[in-house]
């Protein structure tokens, strides 16, 4: 006898995108927050929040208790990293919560974003995160990423840059929730 897995649709819920529309900026104002710090400002006494981020923050500028150095700008970089990994598995979670992920709907626009979303909260949440070139799955990951978002350069790691990768990555999410609402739920 052969058994085939029942796989069941979670019907989805369209008010995740109220949800993805509260969720995104919160995320960015915390960015705002902790930006990544370039090695210039060693020796600074305040910060501004880059460019990106101005039209989201009420703050002009972040005045530091010392002059930053190489280990705090360090701990403050590592913090960044973390929020943008956390931005990455909350995502995944409000669309899994929600109807949107079991099964990813192959034929919705924007589907390959979400496959690759799912792998970075796999990454994220069910390890350090941390990037070990050595490991053939990170390698594929990190090309995965620079496949659909390409990043100049060559970033060390699974680039996380807000502007080249998590607002695609966001905007592509809530482009496939859009289409799976399109095609799958009924007008009220």
């Amino acid at each position: 006898m052969c058994f085939r897995k029942r796989v069941e649709t979670a019907t989805p819920d369209p008010t995740v995108v109220q949800t993805l529309d509260e969720f995104w900026p919160l995320f960015v104002n915390s960015r705002s927050l902790c930006g990544y710090l370039p090695e210039e400002l060693v020796g600074a006494t305040a910060i501004t929040p880059g460019p990106f981020y101005q039209d989201s923050t009420p703050y002009e500028f972040i005045t530091l208790k010392a002059p930053l150095d190489c280990q705090a700008r360090d701990a403050h970089n590592r913090v960044a990293t973390w929020t943008n990994e956390n931005c990455l598995i909350r995502l995944w979670a409000i669309l899994e919560s929600n109807g949107y992920t079991k099964p990813i709907r192959e034929k919705a626009r924007r589907s390959e974003a979400v496959k690759l979303l799912k792998r970075l909260r796999q990454h994220f949440a069910h390890g350090s995160g941390l990037y070990d070139d050595t490991k053939s799955a990170h390698r594929s990951l990190r090309r995965g990423v620079l496949r659909q978002f390409p990043v100049p350069g060559d970033p060390l790691g699974i680039p996380l840059n807000i502007d080249l990768v998590l607002t695609p990555m966001f905007l592509a999410c809530k482009e496939y929730v859009n289409d799976v609402l399109a095609r799958e739920v009924a007008p009220v």
